[in-house]
């Protein structure tokens, strides 16, 4: 436990912080804030991560709000997601009493190196990729000017919707944040732009955050007093993430999000050895 002005302080800034990483990534930010409650605060694991989902409601709502204002998000492909993926993690925070989180765990962490590397190496053909001439075609006008022109496949738009319910079983399963399996999975299976995968992405995260914040609640695994330090460098990060994110080309964001990915899996990795 450290002092509680310097406390504040390093809550503060690593909030701030978060709260741009999360919106140039399309994560929730649970990945740094963990750590930071646990570790740094002195929040026993299940207060921390319990604290961080708290967190991820206002962060992911922050994101929200600066993608909204730049116009990147895609809701009605969020909502189709969410249809499958909210089912999914409910499932998945249930089979938490059941199953090994060890082995789940590293199970996931090979499947996300394996992403990571996989987004690394077909990020120069990005363009390409995009689907144009498929079904349910898509049109996004930012309103820094940019435009995004995409469709879908049928058998494509199949497997985002069914891998959607698997990638909600996984974050509630691990406690991994959605946007981790949320990206990849708008980007690499429904070939949508990386920009626009995950201003989507932090849209889904809010939407999902709401019961597994009320979970917590209810199970008392939430310190609002020292969770309320970190709303406002959240919120204001998640702006400055905004205006940021736009000037960052593609190619430069997927291996941004790739690393970060890769980062992850390890942490994961490693978790399930000690």
């Amino acid at each position: 436990m450290i002092d509680n002005t310097i406390e504040i302080i390093i809550v503060g800034i690593t909030s701030i912080l978060t709260g741009i990483i999360s919106v140039i990534l399309g994560i929730g930010g649970g990945i740094i804030l963990v750590p930071l409650f646990n570790i740094l605060v002195g929040l026993p694991i299940k207060m921390a991560i319990g604290t961080t989902k708290f967190l991820i409601l206002f962060n992911s709502a922050s994101s929200v709000i600066a993608q909204y204002r730049y116009r990147r998000i895609d809701w009605k492909v969020g909502i189709l997601l969410l249809m499958t993926i909210i089912p999914g993690s409910i499932l998945g925070a249930n089979l938490v009493q059941i199953l090994d989180p060890k082995t789940l765990k590293t199970i996931l962490g090979i499947a996300l190196i394996i992403t990571s590397l996989n987004m690394m190496r077909r990020r120069k053909r990005s363009k390409n990729e995009i689907i144009r001439n498929g079904i349910w075609p898509r049109k996004i006008l930012t309103k820094d000017g940019k435009i995004f022109e995409y469709s879908f496949t049928l058998n494509r738009l199949i497997a985002g919707v069914a891998l959607g319910f698997t990638s909600g079983l996984i974050a509630g399963i691990t406690g991994l944040g959605g946007g981790i399996v949320n990206v990849p999975l708008t980007n690499l299976v429904l070939k949508m732009p990386i920009h626009i995968s995950t201003a989507t992405s932090s849209f889904m995260i809010m939407v999902c955050a709401i019961p597994t914040v009320m979970v917590h609640s209810t199970l008392g695994h939430i310190d609002y007093i020292k969770g309320i330090i970190a709303v406002p460098g959240l919120i204001i990060g998640g702006q400055l993430g905004g205006k940021i994110v736009g000037g960052i080309k593609a190619e430069s964001l997927k291996t941004m999000f790739a690393i970060a990915v890769l980062i992850v899996a390890i942490k994961m990795i490693y978790d399930t050895l000690m």
